[in-house]
């Protein structure tokens, strides 16, 4: 079994608990009769290197998979245990060799952000709330302080992962095509719904396990066939 994981999507209570945790748990809810597992495969997706140096996440990480794998699940439906691999997901399975870097960014800061007019609603004192002061400074992008150059550009930026959702889907779609495949997702993403599509057209298996703690599924899903096609709750 392929499994893919979007790790930030994965709630922190459930990270801190380590890989070992998380690989044994998403296992446990993939397990069934029917797949008779005896191996698993889990890629770990995010935003492992910034520029082309992997970031300090990626690298605790990657030595933690070192230590542990491979990590023994045993099924209730089975003798021996489930031997689970873990690895980053630093390239696509159809190009295993392309690195693929600069998927943690720093954006600069937004200049359409602006602050909602005063009085604020929920401020328990509006004529002396500190935050009067970021209201002017975002609105005026100048510092009050005379003297002072500061810009929102120079103090505000905004971190984010980039291709890791397409990266997924590609995968998805590629692992699809193996005889006899079963897949697994874990992801509260909708981006990833068009490579669900495009594998369960053809796999023997796609269980989505979804860490979103909104009960409304987006009506497209309907569209999945059933099977392969599995939804289920990450809690």
């Amino acid at each position: 079994m392929l499994v893919f994981i979007d790790y930030d999507n994965v709630d922190l209570s459930e990270r801190r608990q380590g890989l070992d945790h998380l690989l044994r748990k998403t296992v446990s809810l993939m397990d069934d009769p029917s797949m008779a597992l005896s191996s698993v495969r889990v890629r770990l997706y995010g935003g492992w290197y910034e520029g082309g140096t992997l970031t300090r996440l990626g690298q605790t990480l990657s030595a933690e998979l070192r230590r542990i794998s491979p990590v023994r699940y045993q099924s209730p439906h089975a003798s021996v245990p489930v031997l689970i691999r873990g690895e980053l997901a630093t390239t696509i399975l159809a190009a295993p060799r392309a690195l693929i870097t600069n998927t943690f960014r720093k954006k600069g800061y937004p200049r359409n952000l602006k602050c909602e007019e005063r009085p604020w609603l929920s401020c328990s004192d509006n004529d002396n709330c500190p935050l009067i002061a970021m209201q002017k400074f975002l609105d005026s992008e100048v510092c009050a302080a005379r003297g002072c150059y500061v810009q929102p550009d120079g103090v505000l930026h905004k971190q984010e992962q980039k291709v890791v959702d397409s990266m997924m889907v590609a995968d998805l779609i590629d692992g699809s095509l193996a005889e006899e495949s079963m897949l697994g997702v874990v992801s509260r993403d909708d981006d990833v719904w068009p490579g669900l599509y495009m594998a369960s057209r053809t796999a023997k298996s796609v269980v989505h396990i979804s860490t979103s703690v909104s009960p409304r599924v987006p009506k497209y899903y309907e569209a999945l066939p059933s099977p392969p096609y599995k939804r289920i709750n990450w809690s």
